[in-house]
């Protein structure tokens, strides 16, 4: 069997994992999960509602969350992989998916959504190292990213509010 790979795979707006080993990709896209560490307390905060998995972030633009706010494109992997595992596999990653997405999205909610404008705030999905990838005006101002409201970054947040609905 010849495979031959082109952007279009990737650019039609998810990651198709159906080429891939599915077990693979379900461990890969939870090892992007993890409850906070048993030593950190939340009790009496407002996060208590958001304490268990989340969705991890890694360094960004910003650094890393709250200002890179990205980390919900996980949900685009997330969708795409339920659409190709068994029926087994896919009830039991459904599960895990959407008791990350829930505190994810409520964490995200608490941190990150403006409710007077009513879209989250946070660093441009998909560019990184702002040094080469904005404006040098911003490089210095991380307030001016992490207070920003950029369309791919609500994109995101819309696909995890979406899925996060479906599986529920």
């Amino acid at each position: 069997m010849e495979l031959r790979l082109d952007s279009r795979l990737i650019l039609r707006g998810t990651v198709r994992f159906g080429l891939f080993d599915p077990k693979r990709v379900v461990n890969s896209l939870l090892f992007k999960t993890s409850p906070f560490r048993d030593e950190v307390s939340v009790t009496g905060s407002e996060l208590m509602t958001a304490a268990g998995t989340q969705i991890l972030q890694d360094t960004g633009s910003g650094g890393s969350w709250p200002i890179s706010t990205d980390r919900v494109t996980w949900a685009f992997g997330a969708e795409s992989v339920l659409a190709n595992i068994a029926d087994n596999e896919r009830s039991r990653f459904a599960r895990k998916a959407l008791d990350a997405l829930i505190n994810t999205i409520e964490l995200d909610r608490i941190a990150i959504f403006n409710s007077t404008v009513g879209l989250y705030q946070g660093e441009q999905s998909f560019l990184d190292w702002r040094e080469q990838s904005y404006a040098q005006w911003i490089v210095d101002d991380l307030s001016s990213m992490a207070t920003s409201m950029s369309l791919s970054t609500n994109v995101a947040h819309y696909q995890a509010l979406t899925l996060a609905a479906k599986l529920a």
